[in-house]
C-alpha cells in the first residue's frame, strides 16, 4: 500500500494580513524620518539655520533674505540629488540582490561604484572635464563597462558567472580599480580635489 504525498510547493510568495500592517504602519515613520532628515540636512551647514527658517524658506520664498537664498538656490538642490542618490542605490542594491541571490551583492561589491569612480577620476584628471552635467554620464558608463568587464571575468571562470564568482571578480576590480584612484589622486592633487567638491 503506498501512500501519495503532495509534492507541489507551497505559495510563499503573497505576504500574510499581518505582513501588510506591519508595511503600512512602517510607510508613514519611514516618510516621516526622510522628511526629518531632509529638514535637518538642508539646516546644517556652514552656518546653520534654525528648522522654522528652513520651513518658511520652503512655503514662503523671499528672495531678499540671504538665509533663504542659501536654502533655495545652495542647499536643497544638494538634498533632492542625495535623496534621489540614497533611493537609486536601495533600489540597485535590491536588484543585484535579486538577480545574483547573493544577500552580499551591491553596487560596491560587485565594482560598479569604483568603476564609475574611475571613470571621473580619469575624465577629471586626463580630459579636465568637470562640467556637473557631464559627470554623471561619464560615470554610469564607467560603471556599465565596469559590470561587462566583472561578467566577461566571471565568465572565463570555470562554472560560468555564478553568485560567487561575480562577488570575487566584483571584489577584485573594485580592488584593482581603488588602487588605481588612490594612485591617480597621489599624482594630481588639483583633480582629487574637482572629484572630493563633486
Amino acid at each position: 500500500m503506498s501512500t501519495q504525498t503532495n509534492l507541489a510547493p507551497k505559495n510563499t510568495s503573497v505576504p500574510s494580513n499581518s505582513a501588510w500592517l506591519r508595511l503600512s504602519a512602517a510607510i508613514p515613520i519611514v516618510i516621516a524620518v526622510l522628511a526629518l532628515a531632509f529638514g535637518w540636512h538642508i539646516a546644517v551647514g556652514a552656518k546653520s539655520l534654525p528648522l522654522s527658517t528652513v520651513v518658511d524658506a520652503l512655503m514662503h520664498y523671499d528672495n531678499t533674505l540671504f538665509d533663504h537664498m542659501i536654502v533655495r538656490d545652495l542647499r536643497l538642490p544638494r538634498a533632492i540629488i542625495a535623496v534621489l542618490v540614497g533611493a537609486a542605490l536601495g533600489v540597485s542594491g535590491a536588484l543585484m540582490q535579486g538577480v545574483t541571490r547573493n544577500p552580499l551583492a551591491d553596487p560596491s561589491i560587485l565594482g560598479l561604484m569604483t568603476g564609475a569612480s574611475f571613470a571621473v577620476v580619469m575624465a577629471i584628471g586626463i580630459f579636465g572635464l568637470v562640467s556637473p552635467l557631464l559627470l554623471p554620464w561619464v560615470a554610469a558608463i564607467g560603471a556599465l563597462i565596469t559590470a561587462l568587464i566583472v561578467w566577461l571575468i566571471a565568465q572565463w571562470v570555470p562554472g560560468g558567472a555564478t553568485p560567487l564568482t561575480l562577488t570575487l571578480a566584483g571584489a577584485a576590480i573594485t580592488a584593482f580599480l581603488g588602487a588605481l584612484i588612490s594612485i591617480a589622486h597621489l599624482m594630481d592633487q588639483e583633480s582629487f580635489e574637482q572629484l572630493r567638491v563633486w
